[in-house]
Order: C-alpha cells, then structure tokens, then sequence
C-alpha cells in the first residue's frame, strides 16, 4: 500500500494552497484515495456563499469526483486531513456512504490515520473504541478546582 505516497500527495495540495496565497483555515481538509489500482486522487474542501446560504464542499466529495472522472469505482484507502494542522482525520458518515455507494467492493476500503489503519466496515466500532479509551484517560485525570476539561469533536 502506498500509505506514504498518500501522505506526500496530501502535503502537496496543502503547500500548492499557500504557495498560491490561500488562507488555510482550521476547518480546510484534503482528502486523498487510492483506487485498486493504485492511482491517486485528491480533493480539497471548499466554501462559498451560494443564494445566500455558506455552502461547503467536502474534501472527500471533490476526489471521488476527480476519481470517477478516470472511469474508477473501486477504493483500496482513504485518507483525510485537515490541512491546517496536518493531522489525519476521520470521514464523515455521509461521505463514507458515498465511497460505499460506488462499488460493492468499497466495503473492504480502510480509512488511513496517523498511527492506525481502519477498515471502513469497522469505523463505528473504532470509534466507540476511541470514546471508551478517552473517558477512561479523562476520568482517571486529576482535576483540581481550577482545571476545565474540554471535549472536541473533531469532525467538520
């Protein structure tokens, strides 16, 4: 699997955006999947005004388009960052059902993090996982009377 080269065509999109002047905002993804065959496609998200109303474009939505415009349906991995800080994120459960929309044998893709490799089927339970770990971590974390604990979804 071409985990790196997944990174790298990430990272690439991001510095293209600031060598061309783009504000980078906290909440600016780019999405990168790999096709069976082993091309590469990416997206960024995107967002405007339209009628009147903020509408947002996601990361995820623009590479499937990008990827169905050479004819492929088929998804080995999915990656997805946030292009402010660089770190991996989750997919939203919409554009999940749109990657497994596209083919059958999407449902064995995987979700590319950090440190970990999700398959797509086991999502939910990675992340009921990661809830359970986290309440874990916060209640065994010693809170003084001046200390607040915050909890972010990272999700768009």
């Amino acid at each position: 699997m071409m985990y790196g080269k997944m990174f790298e065509t990430a990272q690439n999109r991001v510095q293209m955006r600031i060598q061309s002047r783009e504000i980078i905002r906290p909440m600016d993804t780019v999405c990168v999947i790999c096709a069976k065959t082993g091309h590469l496609y990416s997206g960024v998200s995107h967002s405007g005004m339209f009628r009147g109303q903020l509408t947002v474009t996601h990361a995820e939505i623009e590479a499937i388009q990008n990827m169905r415009a050479f004819r492929e349906q088929q998804v080995e991995a999915v990656l997805l960052i946030n292009a402010y800080n660089f770190r991996a994120m989750l997919p939203c459960p919409q554009c999940v059902s749109e990657i497994l929309k596209m083919d059958d044998e999407n449902k064995n893709c995987h979700i590319v993090l950090e440190n970990t490799i999700v398959p797509v089927m086991g999502l939910d339970k990675f992340i009921q996982d990661s809830i359970n770990q986290s309440q874990l971590a916060s209640a065994q974390m010693p809170v003084g009377n001046n200390t607040q604990i915050l909890h972010c979804h990272p999700r768009r």
